[in-house]
């Protein structure tokens, strides 16, 4: 159900099976759940969570299908979704779902790559426009889709026993990383590699450095800094700075104008913001998107708004620290501890908010961004830490 809404997602005419298929399989997730918990204590929130969920999902399905309600709490109502779902499945379960994504993140790299091998653009925006009516957004939007597929691609491989499934994550990479770089977005060309190397170095770099002497463990330092800088500067800052840095002194001139138009026009709004509406910003700025979610996201709902977020990124990066702890010994390249998984996916999607409105466009995108961020609330209780703890405990008592 999930491969079939990434796969449809690009479809202006076919997003409602796009959202639809979401659905489902969001109902269904919840439905299992309300029947394996249904000899628990009704009290408990973990036994009516998913009822709460199934029930508002419901009730917002026709503003979901008929996409009525493109600028109001939908795409929250989504993210939050998500992040329940996300976080209710085991890393045994959340390995499968990896495998499914980059399964759809394949079949919807193909079918760009049909669309605009057989239209006569010459792009892969036009085609996107044109063809495609921007169903998952923009280009830049599709873009940060497409980055984020490709970093699950790649953990697929990493965490992926089977051949089959290897193969297929590694045509997946190849095709989304691709057209990453197709789009000419210079900000999804890089989150992959940075999101990939910094949750690396964090979660098996970090461990040998901490080993070595001062002078030793400052060079280290510097140089975990200066791989991903670099990479930046090469890629996102140099080409626009031979251009005199026009697009990025545009996005900066379009931030400015949103923050003084909402949080510092008065009457509050430094505490909630503009709301939902986007008539102001769009009469004042010319551009009815701040092209960054956190200075979007800033200008919509305030301060109070910001707390919102701060509040579920403390959460995720708690979740995300306990994997850490609870993790036996580093890995090699070729493996990954959920902790890494989690931590990358979170940077990745993080990162492709700097600069891109990323939650905006189809309803597939915040669901996306909420599965990423709950990676890292997978339950402890039934992450690989245990299974290979009692591996581990058997051996010894062999001995």
């Amino acid at each position: 159900m999930l491969a079939a809404a990434i796969a449809l997602g690009p479809f202006r005419e076919h997003r409602a099976y796009s959202i639809g298929f979401a659905i489902i399989w969001l109902s269904l997730h919840w439905i299992h759940s309300l029947w394996a918990n249904r000899h628990l204590n009704p009290q408990r929130l973990s036994t009516i969570a998913p009822g709460i969920a199934l029930g508002l999902l419901l009730i917002q399905s026709r503003k979901l299908l008929t996409y009525s309600d493109y600028e109001g709490p939908s795409r929250y109502l989504i993210i939050a979704f998500a992040l329940l779902v996300g976080s209710s499945l085991s890393t045994t379960n959340w390995k499968s779902l990896l495998q499914w994504i980059t399964a759809g993140g394949l079949t919807l790299g193909c079918i760009l790559y049909f669309a605009w091998n057989n239209a006569d653009f010459s792009t892969l925006e036009e085609t996107n426009k044109y063809f495609f009516r921007e169903g998952l957004g923009g280009i830049n939007v599709l873009a940060t889709v497409l980055s984020t597929l490709t970093v699950c691609g790649v953990y697929s491989l990493r965490i992926s026993k089977n051949f089959i499934t290897r193969l297929i994550s590694c045509a997946s990479i190849v095709t989304t990383y691709s057209l990453c770089l197709e789009s000419n977005s210079r900000l999804a060309a890089v989150t992959p590699f940075a999101g990939l190397l910094l949750s690396w170095l964090i979660s098996e770099g970090w461990p040998y450095i901490r080993k070595l002497k001062l002078p030793a463990k400052f060079a280290a330092v510097c140089l975990f800094l200066a791989v991903p800088l670099v990479g930046i500067w090469n890629i996102v800052i140099a080409p626009d700075l031979a251009n005199g840095m026009e697009s990025d002194a545009l996005r900066l001139q379009i931030w400015k104008c949103s923050i003084s138009n909402s949080l510092l026009a008065g009457n509050n709004r430094i505490a909630y913001g503009n709301g939902f509406d986007s008539t102001a910003m769009q009469d004042a700025c010319g551009q009815w998107q701040a092209h960054s979610s956190y200075v979007h996201f800033l200008s919509h709902h305030g301060l109070l708004g910001f707390i919102s977020l701060l509040v579920i990124m403390l959460i995720v990066f708690k979740g995300i620290r306990t994997h850490f702890n609870l993790r036996l010994e580093p890995r090699s390249l070729w493996q990954s501890s959920w902790g890494e998984v989690a931590l990358g996916c979170t940077i990745t999607v993080m990162l492709n908010g700097m600069t891109t409105t990323n939650y905006l466009g189809g309803y597939l995108n915040p669901l996306v961004i909420g599965l990423m961020l709950s990676t890292g609330l997978a339950p402890i209780m039934d992450s690989e830490f245990n299974s290979e703890s009692q591996q581990k405990k058997s051996r010894i008592s062999c001995n």
